[in-house]
């Protein structure tokens, strides 16, 4: 907003505003690998009765139910072609390690401010001017990153989450004092050039 009105024989302009700025940001990561399920993957495993894969040994399970042991020397395809397991049981391995990881940012950005400036009266070499405002400013920001790779669990580099924020009141005052006017400065050193 800006606008003027008159008060002691001088005309002032205003001005006044604000901003704000906010921004998030989700970043998406396909083909990470779960390390706290690959630990359960490896290791000692079997088949159970009805021919399921399974983690650990008969008598003591690893990793839960759901574990699905990880063929490490099954070559590429993780046995596959050897026969060793099925092609729905390398998918089954693939999903139990892998994972797609979520990871959000973001910042808001708050500025107010306001100035104000006039004309106050003439002196011999021009009016003086005085123009005085404030600005006050705010920024913060945040990072959360993926649940596992905050945990140490993922095989992307390890990240805290974190968040933080500055804020800034700034003020300002200015004068204009025209000191002369219409005067010719001569330059010695200049007119011996000639």
């Amino acid at each position: 907003l800006k606008g003027d009105f008159e008060l002691f024989s001088a005309l002032w302009n205003w001005d006044v505003g604000g901003q704000l700025n906010d921004g998030q940001y989700d970043v998406v990561g396909k083909n990470y690998v779960n390390l706290g399920n690959l630990r359960s993957a490896l290791g000692p495993s079997f088949r159970d009765a009805g021919g399921t894969l399974r983690c650990g040994t008969p008598g003591a399970l690893v990793g839960g139910p759901n574990c699905v042991p990880f063929n490490l020397f099954g070559g590429p395809d993780l046995g596959v072609s050897t026969g060793r397991i099925t092609a729905e049981e390398q998918r089954a391995m693939l999903d139990y390690v892998g994972y797609t990881q979520v990871q959000t940012s973001g910042n808001t950005g708050t500025i107010w401010y306001g100035d104000m400036s006039s004309e106050l009266f003439d002196l011999p070499a021009g009016a003086l001017g005085i123009a005085f405002g404030a600005e006050y400013r705010k920024d913060e920001y945040f990072n959360q990153p993926d649940s596992l790779v905050a945990g140490g669990f993922s095989s992307d580099n390890f990240q805290e989450p974190s968040k933080g924020e500055t804020s800034v009141t700034g003020y300002y005052v200015e004068l204009n004092v025209p000191l002369l006017k219409d005067v010719t400065v001569s330059n010695p050193a200049a007119a011996k050039a000639r």
